[in-house]
């Protein structure tokens, strides 16, 4: 009966791995095909391999590998020296060790740390983005040949280890910090069962005085368990928030000192990245402002949708001074770099046309028929007003075209800020 139960076990085991395999096969292929799409329309694929919040998981899932496998060999010392510490100085003596067992643990934990965000700020700098061009791709500070690319290259085995991440795959941060926290949470809730049973003896054994061998024995796993949970509980319910913090700090302060410093790959990823983003905003905008001001031109302005259409736009101007700035110094930092040929100017051109240069010209377009509109609107309240004897049908007349009138001032600089834009970009 085991020995079929086994064999299903192993034969489940080998069928659920397949289809893990299958699926990472299917994802891979479908991210490739993203990138071939992308890369024919835009010219570039910029592939995130490592992001900024895996960056810090990888700190975490470091300060957790740690704990959990210096927890055994910690406790083993935090005896020894509970053992020492009650022969020089009794109770005293092993409080006093333990709590310098704890601060050379956590000194070696943040030697150990350093040196792994060292490591990782060297990789991270290099490997964060992979750039994908038409023959090309740009990684690890190198120009490899898309036709002859093995993305098993052993120059990746490092980046895949300290990251926990194959290219073309999801993380396995998330399910290894995890797994870390729930072997580190097991082992206190086997420390503090352990110390409870030995408490439960020593009450049970009467005759186990501090005065006989047994009696300091058990007198030394109690308090030396008891503070060793103790220091493990500071590992856990302490240590991992205040790691998790520095890790969000050390990701923020990696970010601002590779933009400051003179990568240019990296500037040029980071830049990539936010055009790509802002561009879908401004879109997004776009479409916003398009429908206020339809809404204003299909009743004449009659209503009052200054506010809405104010607030739109200057949302839309956020995003579009942003992308137009980005997509200049890009293209003059591809033009200064040693990509300049591999890369399709001409189809990085039409996208930024389409992506950027196209909703505004489209908006000018439509901020000139509202303009016109509003104007029309004007002259018409003028005749209204002139042939109007009631002041008390005079005043709201007034009251409209002057709301009009700073309306049509604000077209007008919209028209203007955009007209700046497209010029930049032409």
């Amino acid at each position: 009966m085991k020995t079929r139960q086994h064999t299903y076990e192993s034969e489940n085991s080998e069928y659920e791995e397949g289809l893990e395999n299958s699926e990472n096969l299917d994802s891979k292929e479908q991210i490739r095909e993203e990138i071939q799409t992308t890369v024919d329309e835009r010219g570039f694929y910029l592939y995130e391999w490592i992001s900024r919040e895996e960056l810090k998981m990888s700190i975490r899932a470091d300060y957790l590998n740690i704990a959990t496998k210096s927890s055994i060999p910690l406790a083993i010392v935090t005896f020894v020296m509970g053992v020492i510490g009650f022969a020089l100085g009794n109770i005293t003596g092993i409080i006093l060790a333990i709590f310098g067992i704890l601060f050379l643990f956590y000194l070696f934990v943040g030697i150990f740390l350093i040196f792994k965000m060292l490591q990782k700020w060297s990789m991270y700098s290099r490997v964060a983005n992979v750039i994908f061009t038409d023959n090309h791709l740009i990684t690890h500070s190198k120009v490899f040949e898309r036709e002859n690319f093995d993305e098993n290259n052993p120059i990746f085995e490092k980046t895949k280890k300290l990251f926990h991440e194959e290219l073309f795959e999801s993380s396995r941060l998330p399910n290894y910090i995890e797994t870390q926290k729930n072997v580190l949470t097991t082992q206190l809730g086997k420390i503090f069962k352990n110390s409870a049973k030995i408490m439960e003896s020593v009450s049970k054994n009467s005759h186990s005085s501090k005065n006989n061998p047994a009696g300091i024995i058990l007198l030394i796993f109690i308090v030396g368990g008891l503070l060793f949970a103790i220091m493990m509980g500071i590992t856990y319910f302490i240590g991992v928030p205040i790691v998790y913090l520095l890790a969000g700090l050390y990701a923020r302060i990696m970010h601002a000192i590779l933009l400051t410093t003179n990568n240019t790959e990296y500037k040029i990823q980071s830049l990539f990245t936010k055009i790509d983003n802002n561009s879908h905003k401004l879109q997004n905008e776009k479409n916003t402002l398009v429908s206020s001001l339809n809404e204003a031109k299909n009743n004449e302005w009659l209503e009052n949708l200054s506010g809405r259409i104010n607030g739109a736009f200057k949302k839309l101007n956020i995003f579009a001074n942003s992308t137009t700035n980005d997509s200049i110094t890009l293209r003059k930092m591809l033009e200064k770099s040693k990509y300049h040929d591999i890369f399709n100017f001409p189809k990085y051109d039409t996208w930024i046309k389409n992506q950027v240069l196209t909703p505004i010209i489209e908006l000018i377009s439509l901020l000139e028929k509202n303009e016109n509109i509003v104007t029309n609107t004007i002259s018409a309240l003028n005749s209204q007003i002139i042939q109007t004897s009631d002041p008390g049908h005079q005043k709201p007349l007034e009251l409209q075209k002057k709301r009009l009138q700073i309306q049509l001032e604000e077209l007008q600089k919209m028209k203007q800020i955009l007209h700046s834009y497209q010029e930049k970009l032409v």
